[in-house]
C-alpha cells in the first residue's frame, strides 16, 4: 500500500469508510493533529540524517501520487519514485513525464504542481482494479 501522507483521494470519503480507514482521511487536513504529529516526526527523522524512499503507484485507486510521494515536502534525504504496473495502459509519454518529474525532484528541482495535477486523471478504478 501507497504511504497515505496527504490522505486517499478526497472523492473516496463517504459515510460508508468508517473506524480506521475513515480516520486516513484526517491525513488530508495540515492543521488535524495526526498530520502534525506526523510531519514533526518526519522533520525529527530528517534532521537525524535518515533517508527516506517515497514510492507512489501511477495508478492507485486509493491514493494520489501527490500524497504518496508526499509532494509538498522537500528534503535532501528524500528520495521519490514511481510504481509502474505492467498490465497498466498508461500512455508511454505519462509514464516517462512521471518519471522524469520525479527524477527533477530527487534533484531539488521544483515540479511546479505537475504531480498535483496529474494524480487524478492517472487514479485507477476502485471497481475494475486497473
Amino acid at each position: 500500500m501507497a504511504g497515505v501522507n496527504l490522505g486517499p483521494f478526497p472523492e473516496l470519503k463517504s459515510r460508508w469508510i468508517t473506524g480506521s480507514a475513515g480516520e486516513l482521511f484526517e491525513f488530508s487536513n495540515p492543521d488535524s493533529r495526526v498530520s502534525t504529529e506526523y510531519t514533526n516526526a518526519l522533520e525529527i527523522l530528517l534532521r537525524a540524517g535518515v533517508r527516506l524512499t517515497l514510492v507512489g503507484s501511477i495508478d492507485d485507486q486509493l491514493v494520489s501520487l501527490e500524497s504518496s510521494i508526499f509532494s509538498p515536502i522537500t528534503h535532501p534525504h528524500i528520495y521519490r519514485a514511481v510504481s509502474i504496473d505492467s498490465r497498466i495502459h498508461a500512455p508511454n509519454f505519462l509514464s516517462h513525464l512521471v518519471g522524469f518529474v520525479l527524477k527533477l525532484r530527487n534533484l531539488g528541482v521544483q515540479d511546479h504542481g505537475l504531480i498535483r495535477e496529474l494524480s487524478s486523471p492517472l487514479a485507477g478504478s476502485l471497481y475494475t482494479g486497473e
